[in-house]
């Protein structure tokens, strides 16, 4: 929570374009929207969405906005624009603005067949499968040797009545037992509980198995026995094809910029002082 407030207020001088109709608030004459608060945090957040923030952290989103808009009338009645200091700003940032804009404008002009994406398609289709769904049944036990005796226990078990008995010793020894039978985990509640790796280690299980070892959780150890799961299929081609044109544009625009780079080089006069003051 620290953290995200004091990123709040080192980043709130982010510039942010009234826009919308829903008026947030008013600093004097000028207007900040609901629109604005979420451009705000957006940019950041990348990955953080205004309205999925806490009631206490939108707070702060509008309180350093406030702030923000007392702090640029107050720089404009300065006249803080006609100092040495926001010219030389003012000018590196539009020299990166016109390097992002030209590398935008080269990267537009390339153009990806619908012939290289489908070739790209079929040589890639296991990046284009989805995964398999698994029907899990677990039990959670608070030490790791309970749930090696459990696995020695279960291993010994005839396959026809492993179920029976997994749930059965649900029942009588899960941390998190019900009355009625053990709790269903699909493939998300599994990473979400023991990690990504050993979720992923899941999908190795067949029908009616149990894991071999047990997996350390956050609330404890657990073992599972898989039911059934859902064949991997490959997703169709219409529905990945604006991904795939992306990467191919990517992967051919990187190619592109490394040539213009040599030819630019090539043509320019460069002097270069990397040896003299830093390799020394």
């Amino acid at each position: 929570m620290r953290y995200f407030f004091r990123l709040l207020f080192l980043f709130a001088f982010i510039g942010i374009a009234a826009q919308g109709d829903d008026v947030l608030l008013q600093v004097n004459d000028k207007k900040v929207t609901l629109q604005d608060a979420k451009d705000f945090t957006s940019k950041l957040l990348p990955n953080t969405s205004f309205d999925n923030l806490t009631l206490e952290q939108k707070r702060m989103v509008t309180n350093r906005l406030i702030e923000r808009e007392l702090f640029l009338q107050t720089a404009k009645k300065s006249k803080i624009e006609e100092s040495k200091r926001y010219k030389a700003n003012l000018q590196k940032i539009k020299e990166e603005l016109l390097v992002q804009t030209w590398i935008e404008s080269q990267l537009d002009n390339i153009i990806i067949s619908d012939s290289e994406a489908r070739e790209f398609y079929k040589n890639n289709k296991d990046k284009f499968a989805t995964k398999p769904e698994l029907n899990l049944r677990h039990i959670l036990f608070k030490s790791e040797e309970e749930a090696k005796e459990a696995i020695d226990y279960l291993s010994s078990v005839e396959k026809d009545k492993l179920k029976e008995s997994f749930i059965d010793l649900y029942n009588e020894k899960s941390l998190d037992k019900k009355e009625d039978t053990a709790k269903d985990i699909s493939s998300a509640d599994a990473v979400a509980n023991i990690g990504k790796e050993a979720s992923e280690s899941l999908t190795t299980l067949k029908s009616g198995e149990i894991t071999k070892e047990p997996i350390k959780s956050d609330f404890g150890y657990i073992i599972f026995y898989l039911e059934n799961k859902s064949p991997t299929q490959t997703i169709p081609y219409e529905l990945v094809k604006k991904n795939i044109l992306g990467i191919l544009r990517q992967k051919q625009f990187q190619i592109q910029l490394i040539e213009i780079a040599k030819e630019l080089r090539a043509r320019a006069k460069i002097e270069d002082n990397f040896d003299k003051l830093i390799k020394k």
